[in-house]
């Protein structure tokens, strides 16, 4: 029986900006009833999951991969860039031409944002977490760049402490590379008592490949990458097509 059920949001449980269809709303009520919890993976932001931690009705979640944890009302895990490697990045960036983000709890930090809408489309760069500027210290907890693979290149340096965690389309998360949203699951994970045997994680992306190999069972999404599908246990219609609501009821979850 499985008593942690996870769910990454974007391809997820949303195919769209923070719509959840009917019938995931039904499947995680339906597994909070019947005493299982739920949590949120996700590579957003603190500020971004607050929509959708509403529409959900999941509180506790694990952030930017897994380099910011939050459960039962506390921070118990956060990761701060070193100033020199924020530096570094955004020498890169700049020498690039190419457009990066820096993400706090007070959201996201993106330069010439106007102008990358121009050539990216995502619902975050229209959002109200985008912040103008950052204050003196200010923790950063995420770097986004925006780019396409072949000039990934111009990172290697940073490659010993950090991986590059590609996106569907048009950039990279730059994660420190002893976390995951994996490594943030097993954290509520053992706060909740719960065995890895006894956990279930959707996700569609490159960056929910740790969690759907970690976890009891791993259940991709129909739109998934066919790398995503290769890791996991089952896989499922998309979330439009009631994918979620169908692999609890296969399953014997629900």
């Amino acid at each position: 029986m499985y008593k942690l059920a996870v769910f990454d949001i974007d391809g997820t449980l949303s195919l769209k900006k923070d719509e959840v269809p009917e019938s995931a709303i039904k499947a995680i009520k339906e597994l909070q009833e019947k005493g299982i919890h739920c949590i949120i993976a996700t590579g957003r932001g603190r500020r971004a999951i607050e929509n959708m931690a509403k529409i959900t009705g999941i509180k506790n979640y694990v952030a930017l991969n897994g380099q910011y944890v939050y459960y039962e009302d506390e921070v118990t895990y956060s990761y701060q860039y070193p100033k020199d490697v924020t530096k570094k990045v955004v020498e890169i960036c700049e020498k690039m031409d190419c457009y990066y983000g820096l993400i706090s709890e007070r959201g996201y930090y993106i330069p010439g944002v106007e102008e990358l809408l121009k050539i990216h489309k995502s619902s975050i760069l229209t959002s109200d977490i985008i912040i103008e500027t950052l204050e003196d210290g200010e923790e950063i907890n995420q770097i986004v760049v925006f780019c396409e693979k072949d000039q990934h290149r111009h990172f290697d340096e940073l490659r010993d402490n950090y991986v590059l965690t590609t996106w569907h389309s048009g950039g990279f998360d730059m994660l420190v590379n002893s976390r995951s949203k994996a490594e943030g699951i097993k954290e509520i994970a053992k706060e909740l008592n719960v065995d890895r045997e006894e956990i279930i994680c959707f996700g569609d992306g490159e960056n929910d490949i740790e969690m759907l190999k970690f976890a009891g069972m791993g259940v991709a999404m129909g739109n998934a990458s066919e790398e995503v599908k290769d890791v996991a246990d089952y896989i499922t219609e998309t979330v439009d097509e009631d994918g979620i609501y169908k692999a609890c009821r296969k399953l014997g979850i629900l």
